[in-house]
């Protein structure tokens, strides 16, 4: 009885290591070639900038969704204008490979798809 109840631990233990290693999250790099700076990082994982690397954006697309968080999934709470100026304090990246800016407006932070806004 001993030896059965051990084995099915070993093998529970076993099946545990398995799940958690499936479920780890997939690096950037393996996924999306064009995030090259991201290493260390995961996808849907908010890649911050240190204050003195802010850069300044500009909004290149009329009505642009601004989102509560990251992804298409999430609520648009505004749009803005093209030629509007934004303050990029981070990024991340999603799983369709879609990059999200991380990005203050006034004094609030917001999400922006990457492909709407342009640095100066």
């Amino acid at each position: 009885m001993m030896k059965f109840f051990l084995s099915g631990a070993i093998l529970f233990a076993g099946l545990s290591l398995a799940i958690e290693d499936a479920n780890a999250a997939t690096p950037v790099i393996a996924q999306c070639p064009d995030a090259t700076w991201t290493t260390g990082y995961n996808l849907w994982e908010l890649i911050p900038l240190a204050e003195s690397q802010y850069k300044p954006a500009i909004v290149t697309e009329g009505l642009t969704n601004i989102r509560a968080g990251m992804g298409f999934e999430s609520e648009v709470v505004f749009t803005l204008d093209g030629g509007t100026q934004v303050m990029v304090v981070g990024e991340a990246w999603d799983g369709g490979c879609n990059q999200w800016m991380y990005v203050r407006i006034g004094s609030n932070l917001y999400w922006v798809h990457g492909h709407q806004i342009q640095l100066l």
